[in-house]
């Protein structure tokens, strides 16, 4: 629902489900993995959307303690898709924009 949201740029709905989705990966992984850093990039795309700076930054902090770990991270491809919605968003860290 989360992209669905975003992608009619329904941004109170798509916060929540993203947000609801970051807090669902967290109570079963107990360290981020790649679909938690989908959701991060989402919910830092609409902090910058809407000009929701301690919030944007607040995800670009979290965003950070990724790192070099984005190669490693365990279910990369758990979600088919998962790198071609990140590479949507400007300045997207995937590896696949990384080599620009």
């Amino acid at each position: 629902m989360a992209k669905i949201f975003h992608a009619r740029s329904d941004w109170r709905n798509t916060y929540n489900h993203w947000y609801t989705a970051l807090r669902k990966v967290a109570q079963c992984f107990p360290t981020y993995d790649h679909i938690a850093r989908v959701a991060l990039e989402s919910l830092y795309d609409i902090a910058r959307r809407l000009g929701l700076h301690s919030s944007q930054l607040k995800f670009e902090e979290a965003l950070a303690e990724f790192g070099s770990m984005i190669d490693s991270l365990e279910g990369r491809h758990w979600i088919a898709g998962l790198d071609l919605w990140l590479d949507s968003f400007p300045g997207s860290l995937t590896s696949a924009r990384a080599a620009y």
